[in-house]
């Protein structure tokens, strides 16, 4: 671990910086837009349904659309650290932009996350530019819920601390919880739960099923830290026993959930290596 990234800890555990995100969780400003002060002339905006497609052209001539959900545990506007880091990336990796900004839970029933997930997905296809997937936590899970659909049309698929099951019911899982400094699990069950409450028969598929991990090429970052580590290992297992899917797994250790929003942490830059590398080559 990194000498930063030690005092990082510290300093959340010092402040109950997970209590801080629980509130945010629980009472998100869903008003706020966080394209406000991101407004420019190389930014396009596509409406659909409740959410938009939210195109930045960082590069002249893109080689490749670079297509990010962000996390937020399906509540939270994006922010301004997640844009920073997706923008970034696709500057590094020749990347057209398209950012799935989802409807959020509370304002909207699960069923429409997903059901938008899907048509915005299903528009970015449209262009003539490969498709590589993008997910950080909550927005993970529901772009690997559209990454199960859709294998065939996507080139790669990288996911950032995922969420991927929502109930939280694994006791290997519950018993980390302690160890965490940013997520509380009864906070992200009540969520998880409010998801589950929205959705219709058919909505989402089980991640951890072989079955639905078919045809992907996938890295998966994640923190030794993270209390979601046994849920991971199940994936990575699902994943390896998956029909013409590679996977690449980089566990890096001490990191916490959802790290790749602090910058100058040595595990950032390095996972933003990685992915570039990933994606390049």
């Amino acid at each position: 671990m990194s000498f930063r990234s030690k005092r990082l800890i510290h300093k959340m555990k010092i402040n109950q910086y997970k209590a801080d995100i629980s509130h945010l969780f629980l009472m998100p400003n869903q008003k706020r837009d966080w394209l406000t002060n991101n407004l420019a002339e190389n930014v396009d905006i596509q409406e659909i349904d409740n959410g938009r497609i939210v195109t930045f052209n960082v590069v002249e001539n893109p080689d490749n659309q670079l297509v990010y959900f962000h996390g937020g545990a399906f509540t939270v506007p994006m922010n301004d650290d997640q844009l920073g880091f997706i923008i970034n990336l696709a500057q590094k990796t020749n990347s057209q932009l398209q950012i799935i900004d989802f409807p959020l839970l509370l304002s909207h029933k699960a069923t429409e996350l997903i059901d938008f997930s899907l048509k915005a997905f299903d528009e970015c296809d449209l262009i003539d530019l490969p498709i590589n997937l993008i997910g950080d936590s909550a927005g993970a899970y529901l772009m690997l819920q559209v990454a199960s659909r859709r294998a065939l049309q996507i080139n790669k698929v990288i996911a950032i601390s995922p969420w991927l099951d929502l109930t939280l019911a694994n006791l290997a899982v519950q018993k980390r919880e302690d160890d965490d400094v940013f997520l509380e699990l009864d906070v992200l069950q009540t969520i998880g739960q409010q998801f589950i409450d929205g959705l219709d028969n058919g909505d989402v598929v089980d991640l951890f099923n072989a079955n639905n991990l078919s045809g992907l090429n996938l890295i998966l970052f994640y923190g030794d830290n993270e209390m979601l580590v046994p849920d991971n290992e199940r994936f990575i297992n699902a994943l390896k026993q998956a029909a013409e899917t590679d996977v690449m797994v980089v566990e890096l250790p001490d990191a916490f959930h959802d790290y790749i929003l602090w910058h100058k942490l040595r595990e950032t830059k390095q996972t933003n290596k990685q992915i570039t590398k990933f994606l390049v080559n």
